[in-house]
């Protein structure tokens, strides 16, 4: 029933007609009173008893007439519907004034309540029409007063009675058409306002429900923390750390996510970004999930103002399966490496123990030529061994210092030659160069064949002298090799490519090898000067390019 009476004096709302619903609204409220005014005025009367009948009808259906009227304002014609209470109100003003045979008393605040409440529900237009008609209706009134036609003209009206009424209607329609202007503007401003606003908050919710869904639906964990305390997270968050929601982790101490061994670490990062010296801080952690399962993170956080107060905001990442397959990677590189160390090693051992037949071999030889060959065999066997033992010591498997490898097959060389290093000098100038194993045992043999034939043919007899071994980058991406002597120098005429030396035969072959060029120079001894680069793609090589 309460509902129904709601239902019953609430006024309509039109759907994006804001002026329309705001018309229907005091339209409404000026119906309902005046119905109560006149319910009021038939129930006083009544209890008077000295009311004639006609007059308690009359009441009777104004009170029924205005809520009739409240029908065609639901049905939007609220103009229309405005109309109806300004004729029934003129309609009883006259019928007051003509019963009480005057028009001193009820006229002038009947017309001004009139023309203000025909300038509060219709326009402009319809202010002046209402003020016109009740200065009229007055003139006709006090005309009809005058003239004795009243049934009671006890008072007489005076012409400046009359220009008090007209004059109080004429201000009265001002203040009303005053008072609607100012309405109007002051509605037309909260209409702006109020548009203005629910842009902006349209704006706003629309940020933010961008802002949620990218902060809620991201793979990535977001977090704020105060005072070493949770006071935001996002949905991915909590599921890293094996919760179902935020409302689990607000409020707690971020030491409760921290594995042991790493909340040291993560005390330090937070003291570098309070204290500025850090803006920002990446480092990964142990985690500890709600099952108390051990996971690894990565952390990127920041220094931030949250609610006045200094405060740390971060993201994570669950790198737990990426470092599981680090580590399954490390473990397979690392059983690789020792395979390959493995290799390098019974390769070197492989070739020792052919230098060691070709050795032995060699001593059941009485040519001179033969042992001789027997033994240069046996020099370039251990110049390839030398590179896989320094690829076995290396911690590079796949790349030697090329610097120290010469130094050691200089000076392994002097040794197997027997030379006298007080009558031959080695000098050496080299610098640190990594080379791979394709182009390391071609370079390194060319440097065992340039250096043995300096050993054994530039000093002949008791002459004395100082061979310079070489090795430097080149600014092109290029190296430069050079074996330099102050010998008696390299015959004249001979060309190394057709020379019938086995020795030289290998170094023009191997110099192809390796993309190199070779240039003699033949002022104070001999220079063999080799420029070559290591290949830029994978290159397999065979035997028959030996």
């Amino acid at each position: 029933m309460r509902d129904r009476m709601k239902r019953f004096f609430a006024p309509p709302v039109f759907e994006g007609d804001e002026d329309k619903t705001r018309r229907a609204r005091l339209l409404n409220a000026v119906l309902l009173l005046d119905a109560a005014g006149m319910g009021l005025m038939l129930t006083m009367d009544i209890i008077s008893g000295d009311i004639p009948l006609f007059i308690l009808g009359l009441e009777a259906a104004a009170i029924a007439a205005l809520l009739w009227l409240r029908l065609p304002m639901y049905q939007g014609r609220i103009t229309q519907a405005s109309y109806g209470p300004l004729l029934l109100f003129l309609i009883l003003t006259t019928g007051a004034v003509y019963f009480m045979g005057t028009t001193r008393d009820p006229t002038l605040g009947a017309f001004i309540v009139l023309v203000v409440t025909a300038g509060l529900l219709l326009d402009r237009r319809a202010i002046f029409v209402t003020t016109a008609a009740c200065i009229l209706a007055v003139s006709i009134m006090m005309i009809a007063e005058r003239a004795g036609r009243l049934p009671a003209p006890n008072l007489t009206v005076t012409l400046s009675q009359w220009g008090t009424i007209t004059t109080l209607l004429i201000v009265s329609a001002y203040l009303t058409l005053w008072s609607r202007e100012s309405i109007e503007r002051s509605l037309d401003l909260a209409r702006k306002e109020l548009t203005v606003r629910r842009a902006a908050e349209g704006a706003l919710r629309e940020s933010e429900e961008k802002y949620r869904k990218l902060v809620d639906y991201t793979l990535v964990g977001k977090y704020i923390h105060q005072d070493r305390v949770f006071m935001f997270c996002n949905k991915r968050f909590a599921e890293i750390f094996g919760y179902e929601g935020p409302g689990e982790i607000i409020g707690r101490n971020i030491q409760d996510f921290i594995a042991p061994a790493s909340r040291d670490k993560v005390a330090q990062e937070i003291e570098y970004r309070e204290s500025g010296e850090r803006e920002f801080s990446h480092y990964e952690l142990q985690g500890v999930k709600k099952d108390g399962s051990l996971i690894h993170v990565e952390v990127l956080g920041s220094r931030i103002d949250y609610q006045g107060k200094p405060a740390i905001q971060g993201s994570v990442l669950d790198v737990t399966e990426r470092r599981k397959a680090e580590d399954r990677l490390q473990a397979s590189l690392r059983e690789k490496e020792i395979l390959l160390q493995e290799i390098h090693h019974r390769v070197k051992n492989n070739m020792q123990v052919i230098s060691s037949l070709l050795n032995l071999q060699s001593k059941h030889l009485s040519d001179p030529v033969a042992v001789e060959m027997f033994q240069e065999c046996q020099h370039r066997i251990r110049t390839m061994a030398l590179v896989h033992e320094s690829l076995y010591k290396s911690s590079d498997l796949s790349k030697i210092e090329f610097g120290s490898y010469l130094r050691s097959l200089a000076s392994h060389l002097l040794h197997f030659n027997e030379v006298d290093t007080r009558r031959i000098r080695l000098a050496t100038a080299l610098e640190e160069v990594y080379l791979d194993i394709q182009t390391a045992i071609p370079s390194g043999l060319i440097a065992n064949e340039l250096l043995s034939n300096a050993m054994k043919h530039a000093f002949p007899g008791k002459r004395s002298g100082t061979i310079e071994l070489a090795l430097r980058p080149l600014p092109e991406g290029s190296y430069l090799l050079s074996v330099k002597d102050d010998g008696i120098g390299f015959p004249e005429g001979i060309d190394i490519r057709k020379a019938e030396s086995l020795g030289l035969q290998i170094v023009s072959s191997l110099i192809d090898q390796v993309d190199g060029r070779l240039e003699i120079l033949r002022e104070n001894g001999t220079e063999f000067r080799i420029v070559f680069q290591p290949p830029r793609y994978p290159r397999r090589t065979t035997g028959q390019e030996m």
